[in-house]
């Protein structure tokens, strides 16, 4: 596979997982649609998890219609906080990469991996202009910018919800674009219950907090 198609991202992310209730997913979707109006939610997807004890790593299968990536994702640092939103801020660095069409995920129903079905709504703010830019489609080109994800889950034949943020940077500034990415949606007050989740990782989540 050639080099070049290999991408490695770092990013700072602030996530809560919740059992499902569909009036408070609405209630966030509301507040969403109140900060870009245009919303919408994204094609399903898979994604498999392999099961690990080391919550500070994650190894990913993930397929999106056609497209399948290899994601590896290790946890640089993480903290607590309580400024602006209540929950644990983490940095990872991610390797994403791609896979061959043909590529055969065979990993469904096997009980080292965990499948997750993802319905995503997505706000992406981008801050390579000024005032920022929002947009409801994921945009690759973008340098400097900051995720907002409100997620239905279904994990082993139950529902969840989560709401996160992940921000990006090509110039080693994601914790500072997290930063302004929370300024930026906490113009709208959000609602409360949002920081009563569990907050951490997808991994973390998965393997030990969910049961």
């Amino acid at each position: 596979m050639p080099k070049s198609q290999i991408y490695i991202v770092s990013s700072s992310e602030m996530r809560w997982f919740h059992d499902w209730n569909k009036k408070d997913f609405q209630s966030v979707l509301h507040w969403l649609k109140s900060i870009l109006e245009s919303v919408t939610a994204e094609p399903d997807r898979e994604d498999y998890y392999l099961r690990t004890s080391n919550y500070d790593k994650s190894i990913k299968l993930r397929s999106y219609g056609n497209k399948k990536h290899l994601e590896l994702k290790f946890l640089s640092a993480q903290e607590n906080r309580a400024i602006l939103f209540k929950g644990r801020k983490e940095n990872w660095t991610k390797w994403s990469i791609p896979l061959p069409v043909e590529f055969d995920v065979s990993v469904k129903n096997d009980p080292k991996w965990i499948e997750v079905m993802k319905s995503r709504y997505l706000i992406q703010i981008s801050f390579d202009h000024s005032p920022p830019r929002l947009s409801g489609v994921s945009n690759n080109e973008i340098k400097e910018g900051c995720n907002v994800e409100l997620t239905q889950l279904k994990v082993e034949g139950t529902k969840y919800w989560t709401f996160g943020l992940e921000s990006f940077s090509s110039s080693s500034n994601e914790n500072k674009n997290f930063e302004a990415g929370l300024e930026f949606i906490s113009q709208n007050e959000p609602p409360g219950i949002i920081q009563t989740g569990i907050s951490c990782g997808y991994i973390e989540w998965l393997i030990k907090e969910r049961l």
